[in-house]
């Protein structure tokens, strides 16, 4: 039998779409993570001109310290996603189904 002549099975259908995803998440993760060097960069140059600005002027620490934190959490959220989506388990494969049925996802296993 020939390799293209083989029909993809559903449970073939949804690890590829899940993979995929698995693959998007990784990708916009890198690429959030790209934007860490310019955030870093930002608050270095800000945090040595406070002792110059004083330390009432701190506004833009504040902004740089948040958009730190804040890539971080996001960062994280794309990691755990990708993980979820690459181990494919019955959570993801009713959300890549679209629906709660319990006989299509039984018949998965």
């Amino acid at each position: 039998m020939n390799l293209s002549e083989r029909p993809l099975t559903l449970r073939q259908g949804v690890l590829i779409a899940s993979r995929a995803l698995c693959v998007l998440c990784l990708f916009n993760a890198l690429v959030n993570a790209s934007y860490f060097p310019s955030y870093l960069a930002s608050l270095w140059h800000y945090w040595h001109e406070l002792p110059i600005r004083g330390i009432e002027d701190s506004y833009l620490l504040g902004i740089y310290v948040r958009q730190i934190a804040v890539g971080v959490i996001r960062l994280g959220v794309e990691l755990l996603f990708a993980g979820l989506f690459y181990r494919c388990g019955p959570g993801v494969v009713r959300f890549l189904l679209g629906g709660d049925d319990e006989s299509e996802t039984d018949e998965l296993r």
